[in-house]
């Protein structure tokens, strides 16, 4: 995001939030920031989600249904191999029908597929 001169700020948490991040979230949800949340579209990228979104506020940011589906039409004509979805669905918080969609294609998408996508919103 730096290279490609995007002013937001950002915050990665490349996985599980470990205690730094959390104590970051909580007081910038706190002092009433704008929070958004990107993850993976995998099983454990939802878990995350979920954690992010209903413990700190976070709104999901390209993260529906919708949003899925772009990602696999994307793949598709790039011809992409996506890998397959481990472990037991878990429910979207913020969005009834993405583990249907994700538990019907079978696929996750990970976030850097859609990195020309994700910084493009930012500038």
């Amino acid at each position: 995001a730096m290279d490609a001169g995007v002013p937001a700020v950002m915050a990665c948490t490349a996985g599980n939030p470990v205690v730094t991040v959390t104590v970051l979230l909580e007081r910038l949800a706190g002092d009433g920031a704008d929070l958004r949340y990107r993850g993976d579209f995998d099983w454990p990228g939802i878990a995350i989600a979920n954690r992010v979104v209903t413990g700190f506020g976070a709104t999901p940011w390209r993260m529906s249904t919708l949003d899925y589906e772009a990602a696999l039409a994307g793949a598709g004509r790039e011809l992409l191999e996506l890998p397959g979805l481990v472990g037991a669905p878990v429910e979207a918080a913020w969005d009834p029908g993405l583990r249907a969609a994700m538990a019907g294609a079978g696929r996750a998408v990970h976030e850097e597929l859609l990195l020309g996508t994700l910084l493009a919103d930012l500038r």
